[in-house]
């Protein structure tokens, strides 16, 4: 998966990479491609995807892939956000979170995806990405 180890000019992540990191998700998920149809719901999706992967990392803490698994699923976060509320940015670093967080601006907000996914492969349940897209996409954009 060398399509995300690719530096960007300014930083801004764009669309074709973006597509290529969906298309990953999609590919990895495939047993439930019926339900990623990029409607809010279907992060649901994502977030039992992704406690698969934490479970198999508990198991046997290969740590081999999990950034890129978590930037597919990120991408696709993203791409729902916008295909349900509007064009957002993607970018590789953030001022002040860092190099490599990759933060997704939408609307007038910024919202780390990318970590949100990582988070739930190391930590578990308790990250769960359904809960904070419900809290930090859902609920604030629907209101604007």
């Amino acid at each position: 998966m060398a399509w995300f180890k690719k530096k960007h000019k300014d930083k801004v992540v764009d669309d074709g990479l973006r597509q290529q990191g969906v298309d990953c998700a999609l590919k990895d998920m495939a047993k439930n491609r019926d339900k990623l149809d990029f409607s809010n719901e279907s992060i649901k999706v994502v977030e039992e995807f992704l406690a698969g992967v934490h479970n198999d990392f508990v198991k046997d803490k290969n740590e081999e892939g999990l950034f890129g698994v978590a930037l597919e699923c990120a991408f696709y976060i993203m791409a729902t956000a916008e295909k349900n509320y509007g064009k957002g940015v993607a970018k590789q670093d953030h001022p002040e979170m860092g190099e490599g967080t990759y933060p997704f601006t939408i609307g007038t907000m910024t919202i780390f995806p990318w970590a949100w996914c990582m988070k739930r492969i190391y930590d578990g349940p308790a990250d769960n990405v359904w809960t904070k897209y419900q809290s930090l996409v859902i609920e604030k954009l629907a209101k604007n």
